[in-house]
């Protein structure tokens, strides 16, 4: 889940805190001796207790996970949902007397409301919100230390996997697979974030290219990969194509290492990655790139053996499901990485060291 969806939620969530006020009606109504019909009762008492309960299940989205958390959560927005078609129906059959408000203005604001939790109820169904809550919560102590990392001036590199046509452009051979996906974490422009902010802080930039493809590629070999072989038959990031150039912008720049093509999944084996950052002195190293449970989390698993210190950037990759984005950061990651950081929060830190 982005942190804008999360929000987005939360703020939705939050916004009804409003009928919490209905409780001041209550004494209104007719049986109160109030001007108000009694058909309003029910309604602004059901307003009241969850409007009351606004707090308490913004608090639990924010800080709570499991499947009964958000079964509560999805429960407890339906409900407000239909507390507010209560209430249209009731304007329809008794009327609120134009003292106390004119139609109009009971039919508009019980009708945003509803809106603003209807939206809140759709977002709770996304892939990504669901499996989000269905990842058990680390531990505060393990939360603090993966995002506590710091990156040392003369020793952080950035390292930008496959940064191809194929791969970025939409007219790319892998881009309908990565698209969906790309486009719900802001791939492209969290990729530009972060190379600015590389060449901010004066970090090297490591660009850790695939093997371009050609026809004759891979004949003898005894054990091709299901992966080589899919990407030898579709030929991709191929020699001399448009397919195995660089993505416009995000090709390497003067002074940027280019390193060896690696063949399969992993940046290291049988390339010269680790003789390169060792000889610049690098010691922490920060992944991003295409695709996350592939290249990414392979290259960054073999940098963990080696002793680097590695960062992932969840939402500076993509993949081919979300079931994929979700193993590579929330299963997987875990494992292996020092830090899982997104675009937002590491760039927030680096302007924190700099400023200090």
């Amino acid at each position: 889940m982005t942190q804008t969806v999360k929000w987005t939620i939360a703020l939705l969530m939050g916004a009804t805190l409003f009928r919490a006020q209905t409780i001041l009606f209550l004494p209104t109504v007719e049986m109160f001796g109030g001007i108000a019909p009694n058909g309003w009762f029910g309604p602004w008492l059901s307003d009241s207790i969850l409007g009351f309960l606004v707090p308490v299940m913004v608090f639990l989205f924010l800080t709570r996970r499991g499947i009964r958390v958000w079964g509560a959560l999805v429960l407890y927005n339906a409900v407000g949902a239909f507390d507010y078609s209560q209430g249209l129906i009731t304007q329809y059959v008794s009327p609120m007397p134009a003292e106390m408000a004119s139609p109009t203005t009971v039919y508009a604001g019980i009708g945003v409301f509803m809106a603003l939790q209807l939206v809140a109820l759709r977002l709770l169904f996304r892939r990504d919100v669901i499996q989000h809550f269905a990842t058990p919560l680390n531990s505060t102590k393990k939360e603090r230390r993966m995002n506590e990392a710091s990156y040392p001036a003369g020793s952080t590199a950035l390292l930008f996997i496959d940064p191809y046509n194929d791969f970025l452009a939409k007219d790319g051979k892998m881009w309908p697979a990565l698209s969906a996906v790309a486009k719900s974490v802001g791939l492209h422009a969290n990729l530009a974030k972060m190379l600015a902010a590389a060449r901010s802080a004066k970090w090297p930039i490591f660009i850790l290219p695939h093997h371009r493809h050609r026809p004759e590629d891979f004949q003898g070999w005894a054990n091709l990969t299901p992966s080589q072989a899919a990407a030898h038959e579709y030929q991709l990031f191929a020699e001399g194509s448009w397919g195995g150039e660089w993505y416009e912008g995000f090709g390497p720049e003067p002074g940027d290492i280019v390193v060896k093509e690696h063949w399969g999944a992993s940046s290291f084996a049988n390339t010269d990655l680790d003789v390169q950052l060792r000889q610049h002195g690098i010691t922490h190293v920060i992944f991003i790139g295409l695709i996350a449970n592939t290249c990414i989390e392979t290259s960054a698993r073999y940098a963990a053996e080696l002793g680097y210190h590695v960062t992932l950037v969840r939402d500076a990759t993509a993949a081919m499901s979300a079931e994929a984005m979700h193993a590579a950061h929330e299963i997987n990651g875990p494992t292996y990485a020092h830090a899982i950081l997104t675009t937002a929060e590491l760039v927030q830190q680096l302007a924190g060291e700099h400023a200090g």
